[in-house]
């Protein structure tokens, strides 16, 4: 328990703004600093700080928080915290608000540590370590190392080490990202940026870590290339990487989060796998009978008969026995189609039944994404893009109800109509079984490269779809700005150039899926067909 040596009844009395001696320079920059020393009537003082845009930041302190902080207890620090970020929420609760909000805050700290007699990291909950390891920040702009052809990296590698510091962080990305405003990075920018690195570890070896800074330029869909691709480097950090916040690497394993939206519907998903099991089992009622049907028929037999449903061959072995009349070829074509009719409606019913109930569940799921988004704080809208949140709120809405109820409609087909095909098929002919198959651990290699390919162009095509959906919110709130500047020939003409990289990125996804698929076709056909053929002419 600690003592406080001033009133309870303490008030803050004056905000002091203190700003560095004039033509101060560090780095030969001016400094961007701004303090603010806060007074009490009680002869104790508090200082805070706060930095880069000092102009901003005093006009926020001077017009709004002065006027609420006078008079009040700075030892309430908690309630003032609370007081000042909600009377900012008219202009924003980001950007120069915060940090005039912030450096109160330190001042109002630095006042309780003083009335206390207790060092902050005490009153903040004490010490978890008794020392912590430190890194150097190649602070200025000079040390970002962009565009530098000569080995200042590993100069000043040397020279840190040499002060006993171990550890270094670089942002070497960064003028690509200004670049190229954040929307892609080639091949030759990565080792263009990695080239400080590599200077690094050709001067001081592994004996320093590195750390790499980003500030959010890289972009999302090429966020994995940077520090992966750079093997032997030994980058240790990565702050900062993307430039869309709260975006997490989609896996299979996410998939399970849609857990509580199937089970709700559990009635319609088990209805639908009955449905495709009967359909398969239609499709696929013991085929070994068409062997009978053949050579008992004989040259009598109608091409169009080889077609028919094999449950219904029983019948048709049967009666012809006797001769076959046009009536009875006739009565065998209605069977074979109200087989046909009966795999269809059960065919419409499994994809009416999975995929309605996939309708409520992306019903239900938006529901819920949008709930999330009103819960989330408003600083988190200052980071992220309003065309992200619009691609999140339709287009990955309707990949998630594709999921639901294509992918796992098609995924069970598949699965239950080989399980039976291949039980028929090894009972027809084990040999030409096997060499059927002999394809596949080919094609299970190729899907898999497939899958990963496909969802790297998808991703691309969804930042596109964003990038899209930010330009049309940004014209559509600042409207009269672009015509208030005659800006519209340029919006378009941007616009158009951000519409033809979307509709080039889908067309990379079309070209990539028309070429596989028709192999994934080819490959068991052919081996099919070179087998049995070589049965047909031996």
């Amino acid at each position: 328990t600690t003592t406080v040596v001033i009133g309870e009844n303490v008030k803050i009395t004056k905000i002091e703004l203190i700003y560095p001696q004039e033509g101060a320079l560090i780095e030969g920059e001016h400094i961007p600093c701004i303090w603010v020393r806060v007074h009490t009537d009680e002869g104790i003082t508090g200082l805070g700080e706060t930095y880069p845009l000092r102009e901003a930041e005093q006009g926020v302190i001077r017009g709004r928080l002065a006027s609420m902080l006078i008079g009040q207890n700075p030892l309430e620090i908690e309630r003032l915290w609370q007081e000042m970020f909600h009377g900012m929420r008219v202009h924003g609760w980001a950007g120069a608000e915060l940090r005039a909000i912030s450096a109160i805050d330190i001042a109002l700290w630095d006042i309780y540590g003083k009335a206390t007699g207790q060092p902050i990291y005490q009153l903040l909950g004490g010490k978890s370590r008794e020392k912590v390891r430190t890194y150097n920040t190649c602070y200025d702009h000079r040390y970002d190392f962009n565009n530098v052809e000569n080995n200042e990296a590993g100069k000043l590698a040397k020279e840190l080490l040499d002060s006993g510091i171990q550890a270094m962080k670089v942002w070497p990305f960064d003028g690509v990202g200004y670049k190229n405003r954040g929307q892609f990075i080639t091949n030759s920018d990565i080792e263009i940026g990695l080239k400080p690195v590599q200077q690094i570890r050709d001067a001081v070896g592994d004996d320093i870590e590195i750390a790499m800074e980003f500030h959010g330029s890289v972009p999302v869909e090429e966020g994995h290339l940077t520090a992966p691709e750079s093997p032997g480097l030994g980058i240790d950090l990565k702050p900062e990487l993307l430039n869309a916040p709260g975006i997490e690497i989609e896996t299979i394993g996410n998939l399970l989060h849609l857990k509580p939206y199937v089970i709700r519907y559990r009635s319609a998903v088990i209805a639908s796998f009955f449905f495709v099991l009967t359909t398969n089992v239609v499709i696929v009622v013991q085929p070994k009978f068409l062997k009978w049907v053949f050579d008992d028929l004989e040259r009598a037999v109608t091409p169009g008969m080889i077609v028919v449903q094999p449950k219904f061959l029983k019948w048709v072995l049967g009666d012809l026995e006797s001769a076959v009349t046009s009536r009875k070829v006739l009565f065998y074509a209605l069977l074979i189609l109200g087989a046909a009719l009966v795999g269809g409606i059960l065919r419409f019913g499994q994809r009416q039944v999975i995929q309605s109930a996939a309708r409520k569940m992306e019903y239900h799921l938006r529901n819920d994404f949008f709930t999330h988004l009103q819960k989330l704080p408003a600083s988190y809208y200052q980071d992220i893009r309003t065309g992200d949140l619009m691609a999140r709120a339709t287009s990955d809405m309707n990949a998630i109800r594709m999921v639901l109820s294509m992918a796992v409609s098609y995924t069970s087909d598949a699965l239950i109509f080989f399980v039976l095909a291949l039980v028929i098929m090894l009972q027809i002919d084990v040999q030409l079984t096997l060499l059927a198959l002999l394809p596949y651990p080919i094609l299970a290699i190729l899907i898999r490269e497939l899958g990963k390919r496909v969802y790297k162009h998808y991703e691309r095509i969804q930042e596109g779809f964003a990038t899209m959906n930010t330009k049309v919110q940004e014209n559509l709130s600042g409207v009269r700005v672009v015509k208030a500047y005659t800006l519209e020939a340029s919006e378009v003409e941007e616009f158009e150039v951000y519409n033809q990289d979307f509709v080039q990125r889908n067309r990379n996804r079309i070209r990539l899926t028309t070429f596989f698929f028709p192999v994934f076709r080819f490959l068991p056909d052919s081996a099919l067909l070179r087998s049995s053929g070589s049965a047909v002419s031996g």
